[in-house]
């Protein structure tokens, strides 16, 4: 899951780009071990930041957050969990959809968003590693490897999570599943337009116009 120095800078300074255009709270589904969370919310954004994982959750509290107070940290499943407030900005960063390991349980993720996404509000994610076609092509409805990430504490490893390779196809036929649609495609966090046949994708999504509109998405 780690990230190089240059490419955690990158992520962070798009992130809070992301949250400063969204103007109102955040919502980030996947918080792993708080970094990206704390940086938001040292920028004075109020950030809610869930991981599933009790130990990545661990080390995100672990962390020193001094005067933080607009940074709150839950465990909960991804696919859910249900807030009582709805988020001007939902984030899933770190590949955190490519955990969904099933097409059931990525449109359980992407369900969870819609229901705490704001009727104006916006959805970013970030996913690299695209498969060249849709899952259900892969031989027997995966791909031959998989990647995955191990925690570990100290030299003793934790946990396992496999990572499924979306396609690009996938992650739209999902998203239009719950009712959101892509409004912008990056290839990388320095704002390189995406082409197709790029392994990264950074996308700012949105709820579907709603039927009798003039078809186009609302500003962000």
């Amino acid at each position: 899951m780690s990230l190089s120095l240059v490419g955690r800078s990158a992520q962070s300074v798009f992130y809070s780009a992301q949250a400063s255009r969204s103007g109102g709270p955040t919502l980030l589904l996947g918080a792993a071990d708080g970094e990206l969370a704390m940086a938001l919310a040292a920028r004075g954004h109020r950030v809610v930041g869930v991981e599933p994982s009790a130990f990545l959750l661990g080390e995100a509290r672990a962390r020193p957050t001094g005067s933080l107070g607009q940074l709150q940290l839950l465990q909960s499943d991804l696919r859910t969990l249900r807030l009582p407030e709805q988020f001007a900005l939902v984030l899933a960063p770190h590949n955190a959809l490519t955990l969904a390991h099933q097409p059931e349980d990525l449109e359980a993720v992407l369900d969870t968003v819609r229901r705490h996404l704001q009727p104006t509000g916006a959805f970013v994610f970030d996913v690299s590693g695209l498969a060249a076609q849709p899952a259900a092509d892969h031989a027997f409805g995966r791909p031959l490897f998989a990647a995955h990430f191990r925690e570990r504490q100290g030299h003793r490893a934790i946990r396992r999570a496999r990572r499924v390779r979306w396609s690009g196809s996938d992650l739209e036929a999902a998203l239009a599943g719950a009712g959101l649609e892509p409004r912008e495609r990056y290839a990388d966090f320095d704002g390189r337009p995406w082409d197709e046949g790029d392994p990264m994708q950074v996308v700012v999504a949105g709820p579907k116009a709603a039927s009798g509109d003039d078809g186009r998405p609302a500003t962000v």
